[in-house]
């Protein structure tokens, strides 16, 4: 069995300075919910053996808020390809990881995310669908489960949604 884990980046800043937009940082509300992710993901016991992050800042530092709010020490590779990355470069990455990973964090970027949520899910609660297919806001939460021994066997519409959370709701 493996957990894949999606993780939206928090909100970003969209005034300041910046050069380009894999530069924009978190805003204050973006800082705030990372910390209010990190205690949530605490109580959860969210324990991922592997956390790929996109290089850009905001989802940077998404999860160094996410990690030091929980006081976690997870083990982070960044990941360039995740920046603007579609549904099926997510489900790429993800099939370059073989046994010794079981739980699998990926913090990134819409339309990506929601688009690779939607496309590796076909069996789970139908709220937790009406709710994925109305907004995948930022700060959110998805969590899928296959019935595989390697990610590497993932395919689309094998998993199970398992739990989907936004931050003004479930992280409040």
């Amino acid at each position: 069995m493996k957990q894949l884990y999606l993780l939206r980046h928090a909100k970003s800043c969209w005034k300041g300075d910046f050069s380009c937009d894999h530069d924009r940082h978190l805003n204050k509300r973006g800082y705030r919910a990372a910390a209010k992710i990190g205690k949530r993901f605490a109580e959860m016991q969210i324990q991922p053996d592997l956390v790929l992050c996109s290089t850009a800042t905001r989802a940077q530092e998404t999860f160094s808020g996410i990690v030091e709010a929980g006081g976690f020490e997870w083990n982070m590779k960044p990941e360039p390809r995740l920046y603007g990355a579609s549904a099926n470069t997510i489900l790429a990455i993800i099939k370059e990881y073989g046994p010794a990973v079981n739980n699998l964090m990926i913090i990134g970027h819409n339309p990506g995310l929601e688009d690779a949520a939607m496309a590796l899910s076909t069996k789970g609660k139908k709220s937790l669908f009406d709710r994925l297919y109305h907004k995948v806001p930022t700060g959110s939460f998805i969590s899928i489960e296959f019935d595989v021994p390697c990610f590497s066997d993932v395919s689309a519409r094998s998993g199970k949604l398992i739990d989907f959370m936004r931050p003004k709701i479930e992280f409040a």
